[in-house]
């Protein structure tokens, strides 16, 4: 007999496919919403992507930063965010499920601030969305990104580099 697998991690690139968005936080009409999805552990970068919305903040840019995920680091970061003064800034909702359809569209750039990957689902879902995305020069994102045209690449680690590539989109 003949059988059939599911592919959890297959991506439906049609136009309307995916649920409803769900905005982060409170709406704020006009104010970008910046998205990150992932387990929050050390290879995410997500200190970085912190330092990097501390820098937006003092720079005088208006954004919502939302990080979608658990993880091992969620306390240490909603710490990290309240050391910062990244208050009424960015939302952690937790783990969120199905949220490449539920709140990926809700955002309006996809950041991913990785210290390492291999190949990243997460950001072919996010061009799938037609979301903009900026990420880290970490495995194989310089082959699914030509920066500058179909996405911004910067260095893992640096909140400066990130910081700016969000401000350009």
């Amino acid at each position: 007999g003949r059988s059939l697998a599911v592919v959890w991690n297959g991506i439906d690139p049609r136009p309307g496919s995916h649920a409803a968005p769900v905005r982060a936080g409170k709406a704020m009409p006009g104010i970008p919403v910046l998205g990150s999805m992932s387990t929050l552990t050390e290879q995410k970068g997500l200190p970085t992507l912190l330092d990097a919305a501390r820098l937006l903040m003092d720079r005088g840019i208006a954004f919502r930063l939302e990080i979608v995920g658990a993880g091992p680091l969620a306390e240490s970061l909603r710490a990290r965010a309240g050391a910062l003064g990244l208050e009424g800034y960015v939302n952690f909702p937790g783990w969120v499920p199905d949220a490449a359809a539920t709140r990926l569209p809700g955002f309006d750039v996809f950041v991913q601030s990785s210290n390492w990957e291999a190949m990243s689902v997460v950001i072919i879902e996010a061009l799938a969305a037609a979301k903009p995305v900026i990420a880290t020069r970490v495995g194989e994102n310089e082959h699914v990104l030509q920066d500058g045209v179909t996405g911004l690449l910067v260095q893992p680690n640096d909140p400066r580099g990130l910081a700016d590539a969000i401000e350009r989109t």
